[in-house]
């Protein structure tokens, strides 16, 4: 009798428990709304603008006469320099390449004088003479083509550069005893720097860049009729400048533009 009770009281159990429990309410799902998927931010593609900076440099002017120096001269030039530039790059991960060409319009001159004694007389016939040597440069233009290697960090791409520049430069020169000449050359010579590029809109980028600039050696025999004399010169400079671009990106990882 008592495993009767027994069974009859668990299967009482069991077809009251569904029925209890359609009884209680039953709550409605909560949908949680999915945030929008970000997209990292992809360099890959080209650009072009307009840059604005300050250059301070100098130009070194070493006179040799028979391979003997005679004369160092040495003038500082600074002035306001503004260009544009034009440049592709490449993204891979965080790593980003690429190649970028400029040109610079800038006006800024310097000179320098120097005074000097003629020991042997090589230079006016008369040992122990004094000669003076005054000279003045002028860098009318400068062009760049570097490549780039950077590591973009959300908006931002920190950046080293380096590659070929070129100088639109010329000279006078007058030393005593010699005369005046002008010299004027189209120079190569390097390029090194680096920067932050930073993106404020879907196609707009700001950048801060410092570049050096150093050309090879400029070496000339300008007086006519004494080619012992020899005027060997170079040309430095360090650029300071703040660019915009627009840029034509073409390249993604997950979204593009930068929110899905």
């Amino acid at each position: 009798m008592k495993k009767l009770i027994i069974a009859g009281a668990v299967l009482v159990a069991c077809m009251a428990g569904p029925a209890i429990a359609a009884e209680l309410p039953v709550e409605p799902p909560v949908y949680v709304e999915r945030p929008a998927a970000i997209g990292l931010w992809n360099w890959t593609g080209f650009y072009f603008g307009a840059n604005l900076g300050y250059a301070r440099g100098y130009a070194s002017k070493d006179i040799l006469v028979t391979q003997d120096p005679l004369f160092a001269l040495t003038e500082s030039a600074n002035g306001v320099i503004g260009g544009v530039q034009a440049g592709a790059s490449w993204q891979t991960g965080n790593g980003v390449f690429g190649i970028e060409g400029d040109i610079q319009g800038i006006s800024k001159s310097g000179s320098s004088s120097m005074s000097a004694i003629d020991t042997n007389g090589v230079v006016t016939g008369v040992p122990g003479a004094i000669v003076t040597a005054l000279t003045s440069d002028k860098i009318s233009s400068i062009a760049t083509l570097r490549g780039r290697i950077g590591v973009a960090s959300g908006r931002a791409l920190f950046y080293v550069t380096g590659g070929g520049a070129f100088f639109d430069w010329s000279s006078n020169l007058t030393v005593s005893g010699l005369g005046t000449v002008s010299l004027g050359h189209f120079q190569p010579g390097g390029a090194l720097g680096g920067g932050v590029d930073f993106v404020i809109t879907d196609a707009w980028s700001v950048r801060a860049e410092y570049l050096y600039l150093q050309s090879t050696l400029i070496s000339d025999t300008p007086f006519s009729g004494r080619p012992d004399v020899v005027v060997n010169s170079r040309i430095r400079d360090n650029i300071f400048r703040i660019a915009v671009n627009y840029n034509f990106f073409t390249g993604s990882v997950g979204c593009r533009p930068h929110v899905c």
